[in-house]
């Protein structure tokens, strides 16, 4: 009965019916409380419906009666994160790298969480430190998503364009078709400045949007090609790419203020 309930549970949160979710994962929960996985779902129940204060507590018991659980430590940090509280985060998450049960494969995640905990702080070089190590990791996915945000951590920074490029060619090699790695290509290139430079953004950005498989992505691909435009002197092109950002996502702000202000430009010369 209990993996019965835990079943319901799951899928009462993949039809995003959090409160029923809750109500069959405690229910599950009480029946097996040796279920990681029903505990970490129910935490997201919680949180979902508000009482991200519930889901801290539950953590926080379970790992009163083990705390070697490293798949709630895992959550425990996670949720700790989320609701940004960082300092906590960083605790549960130097406790799994250093935990002497930990695999290979927790220690890159704590990596990978580190960094992400850093990227919240605007401690940029931290972060990419901590994003080398995650990156060294044989999960594919994980490398994958490691490499973009370090190469998402080298722009916050101001790092050159030439250092983000083998960043992101380690990323493309590992997802050619991935959009996410080409955006950033593109925000890499816009940085280095030169014509040329533009130019290859404008190919990047264009692979993007001409086969649309992310919506919000696909709009700041058309912003970002906008921008580019303006620069170029290109008024109208740059209108017609925030036109397109704002059909795709009406609720890009930044598109709607470069569309005002190119605009503007073409009514008062």
């Amino acid at each position: 009965k209990a993996q019965a309930l835990y079943n319901l549970g799951k899928v009462y949160v993949a039809l995003r019916d959090f409160k029923n979710a809750e109500k069959s994962l405690e229910a599950a929960y009480q029946l097996d409380m040796m279920n990681e996985d029903a505990l970490v779902l129910l935490a997201d129940a919680y949180v979902q419906n508000g009482q991200a204060h519930r889901a801290v507590t539950l953590y926080k018991e379970s790992l009163r009666v083990n705390p070697d659980n490293l798949k709630v430590l895992k959550g425990q940090a996670q949720l700790y994160l989320n609701i940004g509280e960082l300092t906590e985060a960083e605790v549960s998450l130097k406790r799994l790298a250093e935990h002497p049960n930990r695999r290979a494969d927790d220690a890159y995640y704590a990596a990978q969480m580190l960094g992400d905990l850093y990227m919240k702080r605007k401690a940029y070089d931290t972060a990419m430190q901590y994003y080398d190590k995650a990156a060294q990791s044989g999960d594919a996915n994980l490398k994958y998503t490691t490499l973009l945000a370090n190469a998402e951590a080298m722009l916050a920074s101001e790092r050159p364009a030439q250092m983000v490029y083998p960043v992101l060619m380690q990323a493309i090699q590992l997802r050619p078709a991935a959009d996410e790695a080409r955006f950033l290509m593109a925000r890499a290139l816009m940085r280095e400045g030169t014509i040329s430079a533009q130019d290859k953004a404008i190919e990047e950005l264009r692979a993007i949007t001409s086969e649309v498989r992310s919506v919000p992505l696909a709009s700041k691909a058309y912003t970002l090609m906008g921008i580019i435009y303006y620069k170029q002197g290109h008024l109208n092109r740059s209108l017609d790419a925030f036109n397109r950002a704002l059909e795709l996502d009406p609720a890009n702000g930044e598109a709607f203020q470069n569309r005002r202000s190119v605009a503007d430009r073409l009514e008062n010369g």
